[in-house]
């Protein structure tokens, strides 16, 4: 019997992966509609040249937080994630990478500002692990993006017993070593796409909240104070076979873009101050 739903938690509903390829593309050829959000996935590991080359769009406060990493992989994926990002805000806003004036929300959540102070209608977000970055862009809702790549977890049960709902145990039980592991952080993926969407961070009980495949069938009615799934669109992702991702947008559902940043783009295309 499926484990009753607990009226105080706060749920919502994922659409799955689809088998949409990812379209290589690069900042200054693509256009964001209003009904759209663009999902970019991109690799971290470049080469010596096409680091430093990187590094110069970077702001002093960047670069001073580059140099605090204590290992060098860290510090090098770091730089070519935040360089991509500013080239990849630059082709939405028509300015240049080292234009892009960055900050950071009430929650730790980046933000650009325009030349007056304003935020654009732009909202993004980003996220990465290992050498894989995501990053999500959609105008004037707020967004969150997740990736994991897959790896062993020996705590994964452990860690699925403290942070996931009754429910979302559930398709578990039965699972070991890497099936577990990609079940895990698939929804872990879920809560924090959603968590990163709202601002709100993991500060808070992760099982106070759900994530459920849409195909779930509800047991009992939820209180429509705790039911979230008319404010939220999630879908999941398939950056690539090891990994997992999932993407949560404020409103109804958008047509969800999938794109790679193309790798000349990723590192040495993307090298000075100036979209190409």
């Amino acid at each position: 019997m499926a484990p009753l739903t607990n009226p105080s938690i706060r749920s919502v509903r994922v659409q799955p992966a689809t088998e949409d390829s990812w379209r290589p593309s690069r900042p200054d050829a693509i256009r964001l509609a209003d009904d759209e959000v663009h999902v970019w996935r991109s690799s971290l590991d470049v080469t010596t040249d096409d680091l430093a080359r990187l590094s110069g769009v970077l702001a002093i406060n960047e670069i001073d937080r580059a140099a605090r990493f204590r290992f060098e992989r860290h510090r090098r994926r770091w730089v070519a994630a935040r360089a991509q990002l500013r080239h990849l805000l630059g082709g939405y806003l028509g300015r240049s990478a080292t234009a892009i004036e960055l900050s950071v929300g009430a929650r730790g959540k980046p933000q650009v500002l325009t030349s007056s102070g304003d935020r654009p209608a732009l909202e993004f977000n980003l996220s990465h692990s290992g050498d894989l970055a995501l990053f999500a862009f959609t105008r004037s809702r707020r967004v969150g993006a997740d990736v994991e790549i897959i790896k062993p977890l020996a705590e994964a049960r452990a860690l699925a017993l403290h942070t996931l709902t009754a429910r979302e145990l559930a398709p578990l039980e039965d699972l070991e070593g890497e099936l577990l592991a990609r079940a895990f952080l698939r929804c872990w993926t879920r809560k924090e796409a959603w968590l990163k969407a709202t601002g709100e961070g993991l500060g808070g009980r992760l099982t106070s909240l759900e994530v459920l495949p849409a195909a779930t069938p509800e047991t009992t009615r939820p209180s429509p104070r705790h039911t979230m799934a008319d404010r939220w669109f999630l879908r999941d992702l398939e950056p690539r076979p090891k990994a997992v991702g999932c993407l949560a947008i404020e409103g109804p559902p958008i047509a969800v873009v999938l794109l790679a940043l193309e790798t000349a783009t990723a590192g040495s295309t993307l090298s000075g101050g100036e979209l190409p």
